[in-house]
């Protein structure tokens, strides 16, 4: 019930209720700890992301890792049944620092390549989805060459994905298009970036032809990073078409600051 009234905005109550079901639960657990721990570790699991929204940090940190010591302890001992929720919850644990983030995300990335090559089909998302969140904490420490080599796994993880199952996946293959962009952009390969972004928009204005309230702001988006690079090129016209296109309804106030920037750089060449 308390992720239900969280969901709905009835945050107290949520509070509540969960804290009232993990003395519950503590209480159970502590009779049948091999039997109940697991769910005792899913109540603290809720309870974090609601201390969070009431600005208790620290509460939801002991909270998330209190769940996490927890399913450590049931995957030493069964991996085969708890591997899967130990990732998850590393991967969704409430971070403080890049350091800690990075750290985090590389053991979450240990456990899904083990569990991905053993069964691709069931994990293979997962696994893009941990590589896809590395570069930009890899980007913030340094790592610039590592930030790459993960979102190009990512890449081409979430390519075989979309070749099975494109309805589902090709969003997901866009968003990894664009982060690899932003990547070859940090190395300054301009050419491959705009190859990625030109890549990304293809399968964003499908999605967006078909569900624009979903999508158009991340085509904006896309479109945005596009007419940036074209504009690093020297391809002035080109960008200012781009970024005019932006100016569909619904993505008027995403494409401002890009059409402006384009505008400046071609008003300096032709003043120049």
């Amino acid at each position: 019930m308390s992720v239900q009234q969280f969901g709905l905005g009835r945050h107290e109550d949520a509070l509540t209720a969960v804290q009232e079901s993990l003395h519950l639960r503590r209480a159970l657990a502590g009779e049948q700890p091999a039997s109940l721990n697991t769910k005792l570790a899913d109540c603290l699991n809720n309870m974090s992301p609601i201390f969070l929204d009431f600005g208790r940090q620290e509460d939801a940190m002991v909270a998330i890792q209190e769940a996490l010591a927890m399913h450590r302890t049931l995957a030493a001992e069964r991996p085969a049944a708890y591997n899967t929720n130990l990732a998850k919850y590393i991967h969704n644990i409430y971070i403080r620092s890049q350091e800690e983030a990075v750290a985090a995300i590389q053991e979450a990335l240990v456990l899904y390549r083990t569990l991905a090559a053993e069964r691709p089909a069931a994990f293979n998302a997962d696994l893009a989805k941990s590589l896809n969140n590395m570069p930009n904490h890899l980007s913030d420490l340094g790592s610039q060459e590592e930030a790459l080599t993960a979102v190009q796994e990512a890449v081409v993880l979430r390519r075989v994905l979309a070749a099975e199952r494109p309805a589902a996946s090709n969003g997901t293959l866009a968003m990894s298009l664009n982060n690899m962009y932003s990547q070859l952009s940090n190395f300054g390969r301009q050419e491959e970036a705009l190859t990625a972004i030109q890549e990304a928009l293809v399968l964003y204005r499908t999605l967006a032809a078909k569900r624009p309230a979903a999508y158009n702001t991340d085509l904006a988006m896309f479109l945005g990073n596009m007419s940036i690079r074209l504009s690093d090129l020297g391809r002035h016209e080109e960008a200012l078409t781009a970024g005019q296109e932006t100016l569909d309804p619904g993505r008027q106030e995403e494409a401002l600051a890009v059409i402006e920037e384009a505008l400046s750089v071609n008003d300096e060449i032709e003043n120049s």
